[in-house]
């Protein structure tokens, strides 16, 4: 009786071989989330404008919703650096177009004696400007708000997954890193 256990011990450690089980994924950040940051601040910061009624601090907070809420994603996700990359481009093309407009109101031509003459050639300049500003804003925003739950998968793959897995003689550690 004890060789038939002790054959049968060895029998099974021969033959079992267990594979290490892949570890579960782990989904520390949501790319649902994420993706809400990304959309819901500009979308609030709109809401804020409006409600803002000519009150400066509620306006300051309505523009930085709407310039630098597309980033919060990607912040949410831990990916600083493409956040801050993105928030400058956006905000060089905020700035650029609120330059180009404001110039635009104030474009008119001294030398003309009607009021409202402009110079043809500043406002082909302002207008082709505030058109690509615009563009680049537009673009880079909704680029952001693609990446962003992205980011979040992106973090989540890089985390280091540990699993603890059965093996034919004990347990053993499966992971990746």
């Amino acid at each position: 009786m004890r060789a038939f256990l002790v054959a049968s011990i060895v029998w099974a450690a021969a033959t079992a071989h267990a594979e290490p089980a892949a570890a579960p994924a782990v989904e520390a950040k949501s790319p649902a989330l994420a993706g809400a940051l990304a959309v819901g601040t500009p979308i609030a910061g709109v809401l804020v404008a409006v409600a803002a009624d000519g009150s400066l601090p509620l306006e300051v907070t309505a523009a930085s919703l709407f310039a630098l809420g597309p980033s919060l994603g990607h912040v949410y996700a831990g990916e600083y650096k493409h956040a801050a990359v993105s928030t400058l481009i956006r905000g060089g093309a905020y700035a650029g177009f609120t330059l180009a407009a404001i110039k635009w109101t104030k474009i008119s031509d001294p030398e003309c004696e009607v009021p409202g003459c402009y110079k043809p050639r500043t406002a082909d300049v302002l207008g082709v400007t505030m058109v690509a500003t615009a563009l680049i804003f537009v673009g880079a925003t909704a680029y952001t708000w693609y990446d962003a739950p992205r980011a979040a998968r992106r973090t989540n793959h890089r985390r280091t997954q540990l699993a603890i897995v059965p093996t034919g003689t004990g347990l053993g550690v499966a992971g990746t890193f």
